[in-house]
């Protein structure tokens, strides 16, 4: 290559195609790479392909074929790169990027990652991810916010906690008093209360009925009221001996 057309080589900066080439290769072994900071240079792609205005539609559709679906780590990666794109530089420009042939615009650009990782105090790909559109000064202002708002989170959890307690034991207090207050309820003498005013026949059946329904603490009770039961039913049972004149009839 003569020394012209070197020139220019480096003027026209790096290709689209070949960032679109290596999102290829990356994306086969992106979920199982296990080597470390493997997102970034993911990312880093990703924000060379924005930096270069390509579409995100034609961008999937060059990767993934057209009417393909994009992978999750595509996905990921270029919405972490779509929101970075604006603070990841620092003091640079993406014309600078641009500029710059494939290997050295992805040393820059992964450069750059680090050290806003390093100025946001993140070390990890999640805790970037939630900060990678801030700037310093605006990621402190971020974590002191947070911080404030689980310690006051966690206050008012406690308050109510305590407040949730103190209910609970108002209510057990109340209830034991109203027990405590009230007097003991007579179940067999409750019956026989209702049964005063019942008919023979009303009685005949309730009666066949109290000892099914009662508890084997109450079996005494009833047998202690029987006697009375018995004697209402004797005294209101109707007297069906035929009399003189229905003899006669």
């Amino acid at each position: 290559m003569t020394a012209a057309l070197a020139s220019e080589a480096k003027a026209s900066g790096y290709q689209t195609s070949t960032v679109i080439a290596r999102i290829m290769d990356m994306d086969v072994d992106a979920v199982g790479n296990t080597e470390k900071a493997a997102w970034k240079r993911y990312m880093g792609l990703a924000l060379l392909a924005i930096a270069k205005s390509v579409d995100k539609k034609k961008l999937i559709e060059a990767i993934f074929g057209k009417g393909g679906k994009p992978s999750k780590t595509f996905q990921n990666m270029y919405s972490m790169a779509d929101k970075a794109r604006n603070t990841v530089l620092g003091n640079r420009s993406w014309d600078e990027i641009r500029a710059m042939p494939i290997d050295a615009a992805m040393d820059t650009v992964m450069m750059s990652i680090n050290s806003h990782m390093s100025s946001l105090e993140v070390t990890s790909k999640n805790d970037y991810d939630k900060v990678c559109n801030l700037s310093p000064s605006e990621a402190a202002d971020k974590r002191e916010a947070d911080a404030k708002a689980k310690v006051e989170a966690e206050a008012e959890a406690k308050a109510k906690a305590e407040a949730d307690a103190a209910a609970a034991t108002q209510a057990e207090a109340t209830a034991k008093a109203e027990a405590e207050a009230k007097p003991e309820r007579d179940l067999i003498r409750d019956t026989f209360a209702t049964l005063q005013g019942a008919t023979a026949d009303e009685l005949a059946a309730i009666f066949g009925g109290i000892g099914l329904r009662l508890s084997e603490v109450d079996r005494d009770k009833l047998t202690m009221v029987m006697g009375e039961l018995e004697t209402i039913l004797a005294n209101t049972a109707k007297d069906v001996t035929p009399g003189a004149a229905q003899i006669a009839a």
